[in-house]
């Protein structure tokens, strides 16, 4: 009788036991239900075309330094910037789906977070400052790179010599001074007006300024040690190298201008046929104001014409740079 009684209060305890593990299990696929019917709308408003953009925002938020190059215009990032005011609009609408657990939309092949989403849309003022910085950044480099300027540590294994392109001045070009760091602002006013930064990050005006300040007191350093390189006589090339000097820097004094390489180097095509000849040289100058002179390098090139001949060039490249003492 007595186990009779205990048997069934077993039963019973398995029965309740049975239920409640049936209702955890409904609850769980009722859970994953709604989950999934909330990942699908997460879907739908990230893929809606006025949410067009938020995608760059969470780039940033995962990877404050990534590369930025969407935000070149203004338009652009008004665009970002109109695309996160709304979809920020549809996540207060819809918090259940900011609430959803990490990658708990992967079940639909949606591996963002619909959490990390929303939170972008909220910070997009201060994710778009981010995304302008770090364009800002790179287009630095951009500039230093499209100038060939070399870096510091190249200078002195290339005899002083930096590759600068086109007229260089030493105020310009080797000091990042309060006007030039005016005309950046200018020339980027629009996207940092559209990105709301009214004053650029401290940090990063140093770093324009060190890129500068390193090259420059490297140049200094070493600008007394150089002597001219040996002269290889005379040649036509050497005027054509004085007037677009001239052309350059209208005030430029002169010191010294001569071909350095004794012979032409050939350069041939596919089948040992002559293309054309290159002869370099130099030329020393001074500029009203300035420390040191700038010692230049020059090309002069001739198309080769057949049967042996080249035809005279009519211009001459200016090449590297190097600063030393005019005397």
């Amino acid at each position: 009788m007595v186990q009779a009684k205990r048997l069934g209060q077993r039963l019973e305890s398995y029965s309740a036991f049975a239920q409640q593990a049936a209702g955890l299990v409904q609850g769980a696929a009722a859970n994953k239900q709604a989950n999934l019917e909330l990942c699908r709308k997460f879907k739908a408003m990230k893929a809606a075309p006025a949410h067009a953009g938020v995608d760059h925002l969470l780039a940033v938020l995962k990877n404050p330094n990534a590369q930025t190059f969407w935000c070149q215009k203004a338009e652009d990032i008004a665009k970002v910037k109109a695309a996160a005011q709304a979809a920020a609009a549809a996540c207060a609408s819809n918090p259940d789906i900011a609430k959803l657990p990490d990658k708990g939309c992967s079940q639909i092949a949606m591996a963002e977070n619909p959490g990390s989403w929303c939170l972008a849309a909220t910070k997009a003022p201060d994710l778009l400052r981010q995304a302008v910085s770090n364009y800002l950044a790179h287009e630095v480099e951009v500039e230093m790179a499209r100038k060939n300027i070399a870096k510091p540590e190249e200078v002195e294994r290339h005899d002083g010599f930096t590759n600068f392109e086109g007229p260089v001045e030493w105020k310009k070009d080797l000091v990042f001074s309060d006007k030039a760091l005016d005309d950046f602002r200018s020339r980027y006013a629009k996207i940092l007006e559209a990105a709301g930064i009214k004053e650029l990050d401290p940090a990063f005006v140093a770093r324009l300024s060190e890129m500068r300040d390193k090259l420059r007191e490297t140049v200094e350093r070493l600008a007394p040690q150089w002597k001219l390189p040996e002269s290889g006589g005379k040649h036509y090339g050497v005027p054509l190298a004085e007037k677009k000097i001239k052309s350059w820097h209208p005030k430029a004094k002169i010191l010294k201008a001569f071909i350095g390489s004794a012979d032409w180097i050939i350069t041939k095509n596919a089948v040992d046929l002559p293309k054309y000849r290159d002869r370099s040289g130099y030329i020393l100058f001074e500029l009203p104001g300035e420390k040191y002179c700038q010692l230049r390098t020059f090309m002069v090139s001739e198309d080769y014409q057949g049967g042996g001949k080249f035809q005279p060039a009519g211009d001459v490249r200016i090449g590297s740079v190097r600063f030393q003492n005019c005397k």
